[in-house]
């Protein structure tokens, strides 16, 4: 799935409902080999990290998802529209969480207000490479278009 970007977001408190998103528009390394989904040497990790707020939480879980833009022809394309999700118009969205977990922070998780999110931290890129390699508007949170980057071990390039 060329350009299709990811992001992650934190669970309520045992529930799916109240989720903030920690990190959005994490591009696509469409530079790796394909992996075969029954060979696992060949599946190829990603590693980022990640700041977890000073929640206090029993049962909270990680959300990765993955919006299918190669799915939404010339809308996910640099000039395109794009298509918004979570609750929006990517209809094609892979999901993926974590078992709960416990975080013992100083803040109760029903407590915790939600910042205003960017896409990511304040040195987060918010542009990336999109459809042939023109640049690609990442700036807006929940709205997705084929974002792509080569990851390295400590950097994007």
């Amino acid at each position: 799935h060329d350009g299709a970007p990811f992001r992650i977001s934190l669970s309520g408190d045992g529930s799916d409902d109240a989720a903030c998103t920690l990190l959005d528009h994490i591009p696509h390394n469409n530079e790796m080999k394909k992996p075969s989904l029954f060979d696992p040497s060949t599946y190829v990790p990603y590693v980022i990290t990640l700041n977890i707020p000073d929640i206090s939480c029993e049962r909270c879980s990680l959300h990765l998802a993955n919006p299918m833009t190669d799915k939404i022809g010339y809308d996910g394309s640099p000039e395109g529209v794009g298509c918004t999700d979570p609750d929006g118009s990517c209809f094609s969205v892979y999901h993926s969480c974590t078992v709960p977990l416990r975080i013992s922070g100083s803040i109760p998780r029903e407590d915790y207000i939600c910042p205003q999110m960017r896409t990511g931290p304040v040195d987060w890129p918010t542009q990336w490479i999109g459809d042939s390699g023109a640049l690609v508007d990442a700036s807006v949170p929940g709205v997705y278009r084929r974002e792509s980057s080569v990851w390295a071990t400590d950097t994007f390039v």
